[in-house]
């Protein structure tokens, strides 16, 4: 596990183990590719990982550590191989599964940045907010 320096106090360096230990206890977590540092109840977590989940899964798992307050989320998403997209292929993508869902208004626009879609719009009735 990657630990980044500390400014503190018994108190952060407490929190900063009980994060990493959450962190290496969580299967979903690959806890060498992320810093945790802890400064007056707020976790700052670093690093890099493959995949979004990834991510979310680390920022959870500080979630759960009781006296944390606050969550800086540094890590960065890179995707390796061939799997790998860039903003504009997803954006294509999600442009064409947009144009060809019967079930979705064309109210509905989507932006695509590192990686990660956001859809915004209105439907009229839930069904169509969720088909997508």
């Amino acid at each position: 596990m990657t630990s980044a320096t500390n400014s503190g106090t018994d108190a952060d360096l407490d929190l900063q183990r009980e994060v990493e230990q959450e962190l290496s206890w969580d299967p979903s977590v690959t806890p060498a590719s992320i810093g945790v540092s802890a400064h007056h109840h707020a976790i700052t977590l670093s690093g890099t990982v493959g995949l979004y989940s990834d991510r979310l899964a680390a920022v959870r798992a500080a979630k759960r550590v009781r006296g944390v307050q606050t969550i800086a989320d540094d890590i960065v998403v890179e995707p390796s191989g061939s799997t790998a997209r860039t903003d504009h292929d997803i954006a294509e993508h999600i442009e064409h599964a947009l144009r060809w869902s019967s079930f979705t208004p064309g109210t509905i626009k989507a932006t695509v940045r590192d990686g990660v879609v956001t859809l915004d719009g209105t439907t009229e009735f839930n069904y169509q907010r969720t088909a997508f």
